[in-house]
């Protein structure tokens, strides 16, 4: 369907609700949200560096999810207090060795926290329950936009004797899912998007908020007035200020004044508005942290001829992320609690989102295939197709040995190459390289007689590993198939291996936590290959 003619059927079903914001006191929230501010300000640049890199990004990760995260911090599944509890940790080696003002503003922010835990997150706790307990089970859902904070969300209410779908705003728009009476949702409009109260699905919708996040009131869809045959959409929000709990206070906060804070220049209880504060998931230093398993990879990440792909890096669970080809391509997606022969169906790229499960090999597409599964596929040819490899490989190890990388790839240049990359061509996980063109400028600079029957034998090589591939893939995925899989709901990854070839790579089920808005340029030997994320699960 016509984009457009999609916007305008979800605006055309959609409910006219009754919307209300329920601004929540948070006194300590909003000293922390100002003291991570304050200290991340006066950093600028600094807040990279390796001293300051994961206390900052805690720090700013549970600045904002505090905003939208209403389980007690006491609570097992409390995502934010995961992220507070390791502070003093990182701080503890800081302290002593700043100057004066910038050690004032990491100890605010610690005293700030402290607060904060102690408070326990009672008031957004007790608003949402307020909610949840009034509406009817069947026809109530949650709605939050953090992927690893909704399943935390959804467990704690579980526990609480409360259970109630907890959604993200894509799936709450989906038609699919019909209507419901009753929507809350966590954290400000202007993060979840307008088109959860222009268009929504609920006849009465609740947004709860910090009392100190200030967020436009009135919301307009996606048409203009004149525009037909859709109706003009706009919501106005009516705020409802919650009355404060008593809370216990070990650290006291400072009385309001309106003196201008000096890191800032606002005074010092202002409003802060809710586009000032990100919701987004720090991709950057999520891209800076990755590294491959197989360092062959390096090689390539260096290398400015290597054959590229456009690709969106995919967050993992296991401490893991791949990078996914952006289109044309499909994955296998695996459907843990679909019966036994129906847990495993294609899923084209553009329909993944956070929360499913896919299957990826460890070393990536063909890769750890055995040599001998591969030579059962050669048949006959196996012996002069090995031989041939055999020979090209010595000729370019004893090329490269003698004249040294940089004068092979000129005179491989210089013979009509294309990609030039012979520390990665000598590697046993290459075969022959890429492409036809630089193969035969390859075998034309070493010297090889008749290059077009080395040509026609890498090609039969790379076939018949494919197929090896292919059907070593098929095997693993019967294990998925067969499998318990518990330890993958538990902990979102659980790998998959054959114990007949213990040389396989091995088949991994990953839980998808987020994808990447934005494609970049990869080379493609480390598409859809897991890579290591050092010390990030923090950011999502």
């Amino acid at each position: 369907m016509n984009p457009l003619f999609a916007t305008d059927a979800l605006y055309c079903t959609a409910r006219r609700p009754s919307v209300t914001r329920h601004l929540v006191p948070d006194r300590n929230g909003h000293r922390f949200v100002r003291a991570v501010g304050d200290l991340h300000h006066d950093l600028e640049e600094e807040a990279s560096d390796l001293e300051w890199s994961e206390l900052i990004g805690r720090a700013v990760a549970a600045r904002w999810r505090s905003v939208i995260d209403p389980v007690p911090f006491s609570s097992p599944d409390s995502v934010t207090a995961d992220l507070l509890k390791p502070l003093p940790e990182l701080t503890a080696p800081l302290f002593g060795s700043l100057d004066t003002f910038r050690e004032e503003l990491l100890r605010e922010m610690m005293d700030a926290r402290t607060a904060l835990l102690s408070s326990n997150n009672r008031a957004r706790r007790d608003a949402l329950m307020e909610c949840v307990e009034v509406g009817d089970p069947e026809s109530t859902c949650v709605v939050i936009g953090n992927h690893r904070t909704a399943v935390s969300l959804g467990s704690w209410l579980a526990s609480s004797s409360h259970p109630r779908p907890v959604l993200s705003p894509r799936e709450y728009l989906h038609q699919a899912r019909g209507t419901w009476d009753f929507a809350v949702l966590m954290g400000p409009v202007s993060w979840l998007g307008a088109s959860l109260v222009t268009a929504s699905r609920a006849d009465e919708t609740v947004i709860i908020q910090p009392d100190w996040i200030r967020d436009d009131d009135e919301f307009h869809g996606l048409f203009a007035p004149e525009v037909r045959p859709t109706r003009p959409i706009t919501v106005k929000v009516r705020s409802v200020a919650i009355p404060a709990v008593e809370e216990n206070r070990p650290v006291p906060s400072p009385a309001p004044e309106p003196e201008a804070h000096p890191a800032t220049g606002r005074a010092e209880w202002e409003p802060i508005p809710a586009g000032e504060l990100t919701s987004e998931i720090d991709w950057s230093a999520i891209i800076r942290r990755t590294r491959a398993f197989d360092p062959d990879d390096e090689l390539e990440m260096g290398t400015e001829t290597v054959h590229r792909v456009s690709a969106r890096l995919v967050l993992l669970g296991g401490d893991r992320a791949a990078w996914l080809p952006e289109e044309g391509h499909a994955v296998r997606r695996l459907l843990p609690n679909a019966p036994e022969g129906e847990r495993i169906v294609s899923l084209p790229l553009a329909e993944l989102a956070p929360g499913m499960f896919l299957l990826l090999r460890a070393n990536g597409e063909g890769q750890a295939v055995p040599r001998r599964v591969t030579d059962t596929h050669l048949g006959s040819k196996r012996s002069e197709v090995r031989r041939l490899q055999a020979d090209w490989k010595a000729r370019l190890d004893r090329a490269l040995k003698s004249e040294g990388p940089d004068d092979l790839k000129r005179r491989v240049r210089n013979q009509g190459a294309i990609t030039v990359n012979p520390a990665y061509w000598l590697t046993e996980d290459c075969l022959r390289p890429q492409r036809d063109q630089d193969f035969l400028a390859l075998l034309r600079a070493l010297g090889a007689p008749e290059p077009a029957r080395y040509v026609e034998a890498g090609k039969f090589l790379r076939s018949a590993h494919s197929r090896a591939a292919h059907s070593l893939a098929r095997a693993l995925e019967g294990e998925a198939e067969a499998r318990d899989l518990t330890q993958l709901r538990v902990e979102g990854h659980q790998a998959l291996a054959l114990p007949e070839f213990p040389e396989t790579a091995e088949m991994v089920a990953f839980q998808v936590l987020a994808i990447s808005p934005d494609p970049k340029s990869v080379p493609s030997s480390i598409v859809r290959r897991p890579l290591r994320v050092q010390g990030t699960p923090w950011l999502v």
